[in-house]
């Protein structure tokens, strides 16, 4: 049911009764909380003398640029990247929109979508740059001969000056994408402006030494299906292939935004994960299409395509995907699950693909009765099994299955927007937006503002993250990284690279958008606000999983516990283990309850390697999860028994 149909104040009463209460009043405030003052006469000393590196260099600068503190004001941005009324972050993909530059200015990138008004027209492509010395942004870059342009993300180039792309509307035509470069490291000059598509929108970019890639969508069809590369260092631009779908019954891809990534351990390759739909026609009770990885060695002359998931898997507990809706196509015209799916990849330093995705499915509990989940699943090439990430209170909870859909902002529905990043030492950290829930059967409602009374309910929403230490075998729990109780804070996404600092932590780069007026304004109703991208570096080194040792991506005491084969199994799998020395063992299952359902070993044991057959044939169909302690260390993996 579309929100436009709801009556505002008997939803709002429907939602109290259901949820049972802790409704948050909109907040619309000038943003101010996240910043800070910074700026000392020591630190104003410092920047104008790199400004003067910068003039000494010989760069051009369109205007005064970088933005002392000193003429920016005492009020520093601490976290803010840059401020915004357009709330609308991404169609389909969370993007990498900014990116780390460890260049003479250590630094970070980054790229958004500036305005003032509520009107498209005022909306700009903007830049921003961070230094990490300082602790300082330099200021908001605005492309201001691009009015109305948008989707604006940077990379890191060879020299380490910032390679940016986006979109943009001549008076007119069809929609533009444009690719511009920075003079130099935070130079903010940006001479170098080229028209890459006559026809394309919602680009994004690649970049591995002179050679760039770029991926858009076709303009007016809005149908994805366009690369395009540069040799020269974006001078000049040639359009490529496009992959062909992989998975059953898919017609085409539905991803408008795909983003592509260099292989680092095999540089002419490029890779991207997308989402592919199902044919028209389809009003089965399943639905087809799935997630794909598709990559090229040749600039996208030629193209592999692998289905990550195929939507017409069962998934665990007799869960299927949404099927579509005759008449409930989106703008896109995309069926339910194309819509309310977003998905991201990302190769690591080992060449391993990593994607992560949400969906929303259903099981049947009676004639006319659905009870909906909304997990994030983690996949990679090298194990190629689905994990989800998210935890059960807020994935499958029946408390909350029938409320999430009323209340979730705009192409948000329940735990949204997955992103991903990859470090040294095996380390894997993925990222989404999740529901506030205040306690196991209620979530916390928050009220965005029409005509100036906070009015239309949604739900909160945080940032969660979950890491590992193995490439991906053995995930934490998730824990929270970003928002505030009783905000909307949504749209995550991380730069490609944890990084290690010579105390062997390891922390993530996180960029958010808090919106002030909760519900997306461009399309739930509500009115606009100013809102604000938030930057954060957030730790994660005590998260990573006990019993795997981040530095050498091992078990600390190198036992090693492998994953059940086959996975999915019906009814017996094998587990196998490997011990370095004779120990006292115990081997457990558990459900997805935390109730243990069998203890497989019990006992001591010799070094070497062991294998224990689980049979489930007196299980239902479900998530289950198998422990192996020794000497007082733990290691968990997960396994799905379908029947």
């Amino acid at each position: 049911m579309s929100r436009q149909l709801f009556t505002i104040f008997s939803l709002v009463l429907l939602v109290m009764l259901v949820v049972g209460g802790n409704i948050y009043p909109g907040n619309n405030p000038t943003i101010n909380k996240k910043e800070v003052s910074l700026v000392t006469p020591e630190v104003d000393a410092q920047w104008e003398a790199r400004l003067e590196a910068f003039i000494q260099s010989g760069a051009t600068l369109k205007r005064p640029h970088p933005i002392t503190p000193s003429t920016n004001s005492a009020a520093v941005f601490a976290d803010t990247v840059g401020k915004t009324t357009y709330d609308f972050g991404a169609n389909s993909t969370m993007g990498r929109r900014f990116s780390l530059s460890p260049g003479t200015s250590n630094g970070i990138h980054f790229g958004y979508m500036a305005r003032t008004t509520g009107s498209n027209t005022d909306r700009y492509a903007t830049y921003d740059f961070y230094d990490r010395d300082f602790g300082l942004f330099f200021g908001p870059y605005t492309f201001s001969s691009y009015a109305g342009s948008g989707w604006a993300c940077a990379v890191d180039g060879q020299n380490h000056e910032a390679l940016m792309v986006f979109h943009y509307t001549p008076p007119g035509a069809l929609v533009t994408t444009r690719f511009v470069k920075d003079d130099g490291q935070a130079f903010y000059g940006f001479s170098t402006d080229v028209e890459v598509d006559a026809s394309g929108l919602w680009p994004s970019i690649a970049a591995s030494g002179n050679t760039l890639f770029v991926t858009n969508t076709v303009d007016p069809a809005r149908i994805p299906g366009q690369t395009w590369y540069s040799t020269d260092f974006g001078t000049t631009w040639t359009q490529s292939g496009f992959p062909t779908t992989p998975s059953p019954g898919a017609v085409q891809f539905e991803s408008v935004e795909n983003w592509p990534e260099f292989n680092p351990a095999n540089p002419s390759e490029i890779g991207f994960a997308s989402i592919q739909e199902e044919a028209p026609q389809n009003t089965g009770t399943t639905y087809q299409g799935g997630i794909s990885w598709s990559s090229t060695q040749d600039l996208g002359a030629t193209w592999t395509s692998n289905t990550v998931f195929d939507f017409g898997t069962m998934l665990p507990g007799d869960f299927t995907y949404l099927p579509r809706i005759p008449g409930n196509e989106t703008y896109f015209n995309l069926g339910q699950i194309t819509f309310w799916t977003q998905e991201f990849g990302t190769y690591g330093d080992d060449g391993t693909f990593h994607v992560v995705f949400n969906g929303n499915g259903f099981q049947v509990v009676a004639p006319g009765d659905t009870f909906n989940i909304f997990p994030i699943v983690y996949w990679n090439s090298q194990d190629q099994q689905p994990i989800e990430l998210t935890a059960d209170s807020v994935a499958r909870n029946p408390a909350i299955s029938d409320t999430v859909v009323d209340v979730s902002v705009y192409a948000s529905t329940g735990n949204a927007w997955p992103h991903i990043a990859v470090g040294p030492d095996n380390v894997v950290a993925v990222v989404w937006q999740q529901m506030e829930m205040i306690d196991a059967s209620t979530l916390r409602i928050v009220l965005g503002s029409v005509g100036g009374t906070p009015i239309t309910p949604f739900v909160a929403t945080d940032i969660y993250c979950a890491v590992s230490g193995d490439n991906g075998q053995t995930w934490s729990d998730p824990f929270k990284v970003g928002g505030e109780e009783g905000e909307c804070d949504i749209y995550p996404m991380l730069a490609r690279d944890i990084e290690k600092d010579v105390s062997n932590n390891y922390f993530i780069h996180l960029n958010y958008l808090w919106d002030t007026n909760p519900g997306i304004s461009l399309n739930d109703g509500t009115e606009f606000s100013e809102c604000a991208w938030i930057y954060n570096m957030v730790d994660i080194t005590s998260y990573i999983p006990v019993g795997i040792s981040p530095t050498s991506g091992n078990l600390v005491t190198d036992f090693k516990l492998a994953q059940n084969y086959p996975n999915p199994f019906n009814p017996s799998t094998t587990i196998k283990f490997n011990l370095p020395h004779t120990t006292d063992v115990t081997l457990e299952v558990f459900n997805n309850l935390g109730q243990k359902v069998s203890t497989l070993v019990n006992g001591r044991l010799n070094a070497g390697d062991h294998e224990v057959e689980f049979e489930g044939s007196n299980l239902s169909s479900g998530i289950y999860f198998y422990r192996l302690t020794v000497d007082d260390v733990s290691q968990k993996r997960k396994m799905v028994l379908m029947k």
